[in-house]
């Protein structure tokens, strides 16, 4: 069997295998389950220590990209270059939205730092598919003017290091005059250095010609700057050593076939990965030029050819330096099929499938998914090349498959993008664009759909320090659509989206030449459904002291706010499963004690929460510090132009392979038992109730002790006695009536606290309580309650005194003891401050106004109208501002859009 065969079948049985046991935890659960897909919006992307990062986060249904329903809980990192966490905060899920902030750390030291994001259901694919970026920490609140280099990597290949020093403003003026000087190390050794003036127009350029003795070794490009008294630097390392070339071919279909015209798409790499953009021949056995190719972008480009029997063809670079420079096409088969992409118009698609002359005549299937819908476009016999067209209206925009089977086998395959045009349109107004410090801005944002009919939608805006908002800050549609789909991507991919016919091509090369992991989701989240120890919940362990499985263990989650209460069982291995939506029914901003307790013994166990995360697969997020790779820097995009002897259609074929999946594991029964649900009764009494049952008492100053065998009824006892339901003294603790489960020797009596300090369970530590300075008493008999101050006391008796009372009584708060653990609870959101100037008040002293982002929403909600008024008021600032609003609506469409505006 044929690769392509292989791969195609895997494809088919990862599906199978997906349907299911979908099907079977659906059942179980009655929870609909499907992947979900995660984009960040952010205020801004370079920050200051101390400051909030604002973000808004679209949790979507992956297949129609709908807002989703599934997951409740988001958890946001921010990690450092190392793969740290430094700042770990869960958030609730509103209807597929969630937004929040996360607070910078005024310790924070300068460099790159990521965002990763995931939700309780993201938590079981590959990291991979998690949500990330980058974020700036720069401790300088006022950058006065920014320094920045533009190499031109193509140069490196004639042995040239050259590229452009760009210096500008805050407000993106360009800084003349500015000096430089660059140094060029080698085995941090310095080889070369040399001094630079920017010119009128804040540039300057390096031009370094890179010796014989030095063409193969890797450079560091030191760049130092002075202005004002300011200094600047910037460290790039330059991969030039051995740098060597891979070139990889991706014919049409999977397949290379005899007779038949087929297109190959390659792509040029260096041994770094980074794309190279050079230009070669095709040549065949006898070294005859066939044509000139070249890359079209990224490295990446794509020709036709027509293979003959018994010819075998090769590509021939045109740069020498990198060393081998020949590249042989696969071998043609002598029969086979071809499919192809001969255009796509808006929502219609016209194909080709062709096919060797052994097999006219037979009859072939062509079917279109995108791993969700399945629709067979059509089924005929076929004499002859066949051209048809279909609608793929019905479908949601994004990354599709065609696939054509014979015989029930499939026989060629390819990726395509359909509806590019179908977005969501959003574009932002202001009256003017430049405005004074503190005046008003009324901006309008409006919404249509891809017709320019007005369009309800969910959006977030930003309005933040243009400076501020910089780096590769991919969109939503991109990033969802192609960034989070595609391996090995580069950078910002919105370029791939534009609607022009050099985005068509450039989009339709790109899907040639990377793999789609869709297959590779498939096989790990079937592996996820058919074991219930994946499932979403808060789940732990429970030992004894000797460290051995602690069977029948009863566990309690306790919210000590509303008193409410989980409970469930440890199975026979000690582990216990809180279900998630049990969890999110008592989740909130407070943390959550946990805790476990076997009954009728009296062992001391050892309670352990599993980590939502290992910190070992977050530090695969970890980057390199200080020094930056030329790569990673902008550059200018250059698209050469078509060249007419480079034949090409708008979309083809990916043939990146992908590994033959194998789906192993068994269904894993639930042992847990089922979980209850409680909400802990409290009793209690003010001073006024308390005071008016003790006038009816004798009063006694008699310090509590023991008469006859048994407590007088005097001082705390006659406090507690009227409010509490009926109890034991029991050991010299109060034991309330009913916990017939838990024997008489090992019982534990309840704590008792005094205006929040925890004072034991011994009534003896209650004598010096004067029954008349009390306001309050409260009594909660549930066993759990004591866990709000850490304590596996049984029930809870908490005492508020009056105020100015002086009979304080100070202990040490209960140590927290280890059968006890806390869940941390939602980050509580805060409301994003901007001042109203309109209320000023003349001659009122003013404080300078810094702010760096003017305007923040995260709930920007646009009716079936399609517009929204926003007002605000700018600070003090004088530089440039930009607008960025982020959106979806119920139709699955993206959209963003931005606009600038000067502060003057």
């Amino acid at each position: 069997m044929n690769t392509l065969c292989k791969i195609i079948i895997s494809t088919l049985t990862a599906y199978i295998l997906l349907i299911l046991p979908l099907t079977v935890i659906c059942q179980e659960n009655q929870r609909q389950l499907y992947f979900e897909e995660l984009y960040i919006h952010t205020d801004k992307s370079i920050y200051t220590p101390g400051e909030d990062l604002w973000f808004k986060a679209y949790i979507l249904n992956e297949e129609f990209h709908t807002p989703s329903n599934l997951s409740k809980l988001l958890y946001v990192n921010l990690v450092d270059f190392n793969g740290k966490s430094i700042i770990s905060d869960k958030f609730q899920i509103y209807q597929g939205y969630a937004n929040g902030d996360l607070q910078i750390p005024d310790t924070l030291r300068k460099g790159a730092y990521k965002i990763v994001a995931y939700t309780e259901q993201m938590i079981h694919y590959s990291p991979s598919f998690w949500f990330n970026s980058e974020i700036i920490i720069n401790p300088t609140p006022v950058n006065l003017w920014e320094l920045n280099f533009y190499p031109d990597l193509d140069k490196l290949s004639e042995n040239i290091l050259t590229g452009e020093i760009n210096c500008k403003s805050s407000s993106g003026f360009p800084v003349k005059n500015v000096k430089i000087q660059y140094e060029i190390e080698v085995n941090n050794k310095k080889i070369y250095s040399k001094k630079l003036t920017t010119d009128s127009l804040g540039k300057a350029t390096i031009n370094w010609n890179i010796s014989e003795e030095d063409k193969n070794k890797n450079f560091i490009l030191n760049i130092d700057a002075n202005y004002i008294n300011k200094d600047k630097s910037l460290k790039i390392t330059i991969p030039n050593g051995n740098r060597g070339i891979n070139l990889k071919l991706f014919p049409e279909s999977g397949c290379f076939i005899q007779g038949l015209k087929n297109q190959v798409a390659f792509k040029i790499t260096d041994n770094n990965g980074m794309p190279i953009n050079l230009t070669g021949t095709l040549r065949n056995q006898d070294g005859e030029i066939l044509k000139k190719i070249k890359t079209i972008y990224e490295g990446m480009g794509v020709f036709s050819i027509i293979p003959k029997a018994n010819e075998s063809y090769h590509i021939k670079l045109d740069k020498s330096e990198f060393g081998d420079s020949l590249y042989a096409l696969p071998k043609a088969k002598e029969s086979g099929y071809i499919l192809s992409l001969q255009e796509t118009k808006e929502s219609i698609m016209t194909l080709i499938v062709n096919m060797t002359p052994g097999l006219k005549g037979k009859k072939v299937k062509l079917s279109v998914s995108n791993g969700w819908q399945y629709e067979n476009l059509f089924e005929s016999d076929l004499e002859n090349e066949k051209h048809f067209s279909f609608h793929t209206s019905s479908l949601p925009v994004g990354i599709t498959t065609l696939t054509l089977f014979s015989n029930d086998l499939p026989v060629a395959e390819r990726l395509v993008f359909i509806n590019k045009h179908k977005k969501l349109k959003l574009s932002i107004e202001t009256e003017k664009k430049i405005y004074d410090p503190r005046e008003k801005v009324e901006m309008k944002i409006k919404a249509t759909d891809f017709e320019g009919k007005p369009a309800a939608a969910n959006l977030s805006l930003a309005v933040s320090e243009k400076s501020k908002v910089v780096g590769n800050i991919t969109d939503v549609a991109s990033y969802l659509l192609l960034g989070s789909k595609l391996k090995s991507i580069r950078g910002d991919c919105s370029y791939y989206l534009q609607e022009n016919e050099k985005a068509d091509s450039a989009l339709n090369i790109l899907l040639m030449t990377h793999g789609w992991r869709k297959i590779e989701k498939i096989e790990e989240y079937s592996k996820i459904i058919l074991n219930y120890e994946n499932l979403p919940g808060i789940r732990g362990t429970v030992y004894t002291k000797k460290n051995k499985a602690a069977k029948k263990a009863q566990v309690q989650i306790l919210d000590t706010k509303t008193w409410q209460v989980i409970s469930t069982e440890t199975n026979d291995k000690g582990r216990f499963f809180i279900p998630i939506d049990d969890y999110i029914l008592m989740a909130g901003s407070q943390d959550l004690s946990i805790s476990a307790a076997i009954p009728n013994k009296s062992k001391e166990l050892v309670i352990s929460v599993d980590p939502v995360v290992n910190d070992t697969v977050v530090s695969k997020f970890k980057q390199k510090e200080d020094i930056i790779l030329a790569y990673n820097l902008s550059q200018k995009v250059k698209i050469a132009k078509k060249d007419p002897t480079i034949e090409y259609t708008n979309f083809d074929k990916t043939s990146e392979f992908i590994e033959e999946v194998t789906i192993t594991g068994e269904k894993y029964d639930p042992v847990y038992n089922e979980v209850r649900k409680s909400t802990y009764k409290v009793y209690k009494k003010n001073a006024e109730e308390l005071h008016t049952n003790m006038m009816t008492m004798t009063p006694t100053v008699t310090p509590i002790g023991i008469i006859a065998g048994k407590f007088q009824d005097h001082s705390i006892l006659e406090l507690i006695r009227p409010v509490a339901p009926p109890f034991e003294i029991i050991n010299g603790t109060i034991v309330f009536r009913g916990r017939n489960s838990i024997t008489r020797k090992y019982v534990t009596g309840a704590l008792f606290v005094v205006d929040g300090v925890p004072m034991g369970s011994n009534i003896t530590n209650m004598a010096w309580v004067n029954p008349l300075s009390v306001k309050e008493v409260k009594v909660i008999t549930s066993p759990g309650a004591a866990l709000k101050y850490g304590s596996s006391c049984k029930g809870l008796i908490e005492i508020t005194m009056l105020e100015g009372n002086e009979n304080v009584f100070k202990q040490e708060t209960v140590a927290k003891e280890e059968n006890v653990s806390i869940i941390k609870g939602y980050k509580i959101n805060k409301e994003f401050y901007f001042p109203d100037y309109s209320l000023e008040i003349s001659g009122e002293e003013k404080t300078f106004d810094s702010r760096s982002t003017l305007y923040w929403n995260p709930n920007l909600i646009i009716d079936s109208s399609g517009e929204q008024k926003v007002t605000f008021f700018n600070g003090d600032k004088r530089t440039f501002f930009r607008c960025k609003v982020v959106g979806v609506n119920k139709q699955g469409l993206f959209g963003n859009s931005r606009l600038d505006f000067r502060v003057n």
